[in-house]
């Protein structure tokens, strides 16, 4: 009996001595004072993401606004005349080339910026988690001084959670609007109209013309006229291109002119004719203004 009761003594202080005495209030705020740390650590990570995607925004968008100036200028400088036109074609591949080179750079920075945005949304929500439990501290006397500070210390890392959401979200609404700039083609107004540009161009100058656009096996001359002793083939072309430049073109017609046009009663009426009586037709080379950007 002396024995057992001996020895249940010794175990009872065997217990006392390897069982730990219940965490308090100042362990509790060591472990929640560690766990902001981490979070401030976290937040740096994040930070310096959304600073690169943000970095990487505003690269996208001004490859947008120079891959459109660039274009405007290289369809500018085209002589597109009509519906059809190599050139027209040529204008096509250059607007669909750069199109699906920002489509798939804006794809790839869409789905970065909503990895972003739910980052810095559950970094928010570990906030709120950290000020709900450090929160009941600021009413225990021996830690309500620290709990306070590390209160205010979340409350000031919230507000930069707060603004890193803002800067995102504001810049991921601006990149929207690269959907309506190159990634549009063709149906962007800014490229529709350079392409449009030379086709008005050449329909207001044909107003002179008595035919247009014959099909020849020499080509397309812009305008063929039948003045009274000044019959004329006439070639149109944008300021880039200049007056000789279209002048050469309207000549390398005029042979077929001549011969599809010899039997024409406007021809035989107004034309001068040359030794084989075949009717005269002046090369002209008249440029108009380039669009620009």
């Amino acid at each position: 009996m002396g024995i057992s009761r001996h020895l249940g003594w010794v175990t009872l202080a065997a217990l006392l001595i390897t069982v730990p005495a219940a965490a308090g209030p100042n362990d509790d705020m060591a472990r929640l004072n560690s766990d902001f740390y981490s979070l401030q650590k976290d937040f740096e990570g994040l930070s310096t993401g959304v600073e690169n995607f943000l970095a990487g925004s505003k690269k996208l968008r001004e490859m947008d606004r120079d891959e459109i100036t660039r274009l405007i200028i290289q369809i500018c400088n085209l002589d597109i005349e009509r519906n059809g036109d190599e050139e027209e074609r040529i204008a096509t591949s250059l607007v669909e080339k750069v199109q699906s080179n920002v489509k798939s750079e804006y794809d790839t920075l869409e789905s970065s910026g909503k990895d972003w945005r739910y980052k810095i949304s559950q970094f928010q929500d570990k906030l709120k988690t950290a000020a709900r439990n450090t929160e009941p501290y600021t009413k225990i006397d021996e830690v309500k001084s620290d709990a306070s500070k590390l209160m205010d210390q979340i409350k000031t890392q919230q507000d930069l959670a707060g603004r890193l959401w803002d800067k995102i979200v504001a810049d991921y609404d601006t990149l929207t609007n690269v959907k309506n700039g190159s990634m549009l083609g063709a149906n962007n107004p800014k490229l529709r109209a350079a392409m449009d540009w030379g086709k008005a161009k050449h329909e207001y100058n044909q107003r002179i013309c008595d035919e247009k656009e014959t099909v020849l096996s020499s080509g397309r001359p812009d305008c063929v006229s039948f003045r009274k002793d000044a019959c004329a083939v006439w070639e149109f072309k944008p300021s880039t291109v200049g007056e000789s430049a279209a002048r050469s073109q309207a000549e390398r017609y005029v042979s077929d002119v001549q011969r599809y046009f010899k039997d024409d009663p406007r021809a035989k009426e107004n034309c001068k004719k040359d030794s084989s009586g075949l009717p005269i037709f002046e090369a002209k080379g008249v440029t108009y203004e380039a669009c620009k950007p």
